[in-house]
């Protein structure tokens, strides 16, 4: 099938859907939990406690990413096989057709409709996979940095935007009309438009298709095979650990702001840019200058116990002033960690098994952002559960990192 042909490059179409994506996204993000824990919102009877609700969004939250272990391996075999538009239309498909189950599940007070479109939303969430090979696919070696830069960028034009419009549409106290439907509503159509925008105007960047046979159960032959790796099993062990600490807290991150901070559905939305912005800082900016002084295992050194000691702290604090002066700690220790693990892993790789070592990291935190699924009873009776495991997993993490450094330092 041919592609309208337009003025547009490869790189702006990409640029566009990214937007897109980022933007439906970033629009629930503010809306799902509040879902659960609003009584208004009817989706459980008015006497269910505010434990179970926790628990139950914290399930919600867990099954999309235990769903995105299984399916992105597979999405990234397929897309390889089959090429890469047909993937990028059937992902962004699915994209809003689970918005579209989420949707209903709101309408009708159905939490299995909720918990079955998260579940298609993590199986079939190898979109942003899809359009990072189609951007090696047209990139020139010495573009590829430049090129990939611009998935930060539409990250943040759809953060700093979706999240502020998602808790504003949401408020019925603005206005009548408004709702938790309305956020789902909007995402929803923002996400057929991306489809008939990639339907015609995205073209074929993959100039030949592998003939590669599909392991439906690739995330867990990756998992297997971090494990076999001896020079890289101890840096996976430590991604597992700081990933499943930190994915507990940002999946449980805006039931803290109600419950400790008591912040209102616009607060949280601007919490959440907040947040967004100091990552975005840390990662673009802050992170650069370090490297041109210090090696990536170096500044693990000193990010990891940050992020615990950044946990602590935010353990002890009571007020909306002193989270917003803790959390930026947090956003630049993950910052600085989670890409230089990465490039440790890169760097103690042959060139020809890369992928394999990305695809590996990937199922790696994809399984990690899981397990939450197995804390939402703790994370939701007992308040400082989150940010003590959270603490402990920085910790733990950061005994093994020192205990194996010798090995990082080596090609690092």
């Amino acid at each position: 099938m041919k592609t309208k042909s337009s003025h547009l490059t490869p790189i702006t179409v990409i640029f566009i859907c990214l937007i897109l994506d980022f933007l439906g996204l970033g629009l629930i993000l503010p809306v799902l939990n509040n879902i659960f824990k609003d009584p208004s919102a009817d989706l459980f009877r008015h006497e269910t406690t505010q434990q179970y609700r926790n628990a139950m969004y914290l399930i919600s939250y867990s099954l999309f990413f235990l769903a995105t272990f299984f399916g992105a391996p597979v999405i990234g075999a397929l897309c390889d096989k089959y090429g890469r538009r047909k993937l990028i239309i059937f992902t962004a498909s699915s994209t809003a057709v689970s918005t579209t189950i989420v949707l209903a599940g709101i309408c009708f007070n159905a939490l299995l409709l909720v918990f079955l479109g998260r579940l298609i939303a993590g199986l079939f969430s190898g979109m942003l996979i899809v359009l990072q090979s189609s951007i090696a696919d047209i990139s020139h070696p010495s573009q590829k940095a430049k090129n990939f830069g611009i998935i930060g960028i539409a990250f943040g034009i759809g953060f700093s935007i979706g999240p502020i419009l998602g808790s504003l549409l949401s408020d019925s106290k603005i206005n009548d009309s408004f709702g938790y439907y309305l956020p789902y509503t909007l995402a929803t159509i923002i996400n057929i438009i991306n489809v008939v925008f990639i339907f015609f105007f995205f073209k074929e960047t993959l100039s030949s298709n592998k003939q590669i046979q599909i392991n439906y159960f690739k995330g867990l032959t990756n998992v297997q095979n971090a494990f076999k790796n001896i020079t890289l099993r101890t840096i996976f062990v430590i991604i597992f650990i700081l990933a499943t600490g930190f994915s507990l807290y940002l999946q449980n991150f805006q039931s803290l702001l109600i419950d400790i901070y008591q912040l209102n559905k616009l607060q949280i939305g601007i919490a959440l840019l907040y947040v967004g912005l100091w990552i975005a800082l840390a990662q673009g900016f802050i992170l650069r200058i370090l490297l041109k002084y210090l090696k990536p295992w170096q500044i693990l050194k000193f990010s990891i116990p940050m992020m615990g000691i950044s946990f602590i702290l935010l353990l002890l604090t009571k007020s909306t002033l002193s989270f917003f002066c803790v959390v930026p700690l947090l956003c630049i220790s993950q910052g600085c960690t989670f890409p230089n693990t990465l490039s440790i892993i890169s760097n103690n790789t042959a060139d020809d098994t890369q992928g394999e070592a990305l695809s590996i990291n990937q199922s790696v935190q994809s399984l990690a952002s899981s397990m939450p699924l197995l804390l939402a009873y703790l994370a939701a009776h007992y308040q400082s559960f989150t940010l003590l495991f959270g603490a402990a997993c920085a910790f733990i993490a950061y005994i093994i990192y020192i205990y194996n450094l010798n090995v990082y330092k080596s090609n690092n």
